[in-house]
């Protein structure tokens, strides 16, 4: 949910409930114990006061984008090992993974 946010911005809790499959009380929680923890802000919508909406804080987005570069440099050794070919299905596997499991964005 944290990677969410910092690919979008900011966010609803309503919106992130549906990302994450669960129930709009559940979330709500979720964010308190984030919010407590340092790592998102909520904060009234500018232009709707009923809404509110979900944004990362610096620390949070530092924990994202560190556990990002993690996974990057560990992903990176890992293919450093592989063939042009291996690589290739690889590619070609992704495509497939994408097409099928990722809705198109409006």
């Amino acid at each position: 949910m944290l990677a969410h946010l910092d690919r979008a911005e900011e966010s609803t809790p309503g919106t992130l409930a549906d990302f994450e499959h669960v129930s709009p009380p559940v979330m709500t929680r979720v964010l308190g114990r984030l919010e407590e923890a340092g790592l998102v802000r909520r904060s009234a919508h500018p232009e709707d006061g009923r809404q509110v909406r979900v944004t990362l804080t610096d620390r949070g987005r530092e924990l994202v984008r560190a556990g990002r570069a993690e996974r990057d440099a560990w992903l990176r050794s890992r293919l450093d090992g592989i063939s042009a070919a291996e690589r290739e299905s690889l590619r070609e596997a992704t495509a497939l993974l994408r097409r099928t499991l990722v809705p198109p964005r409006d």
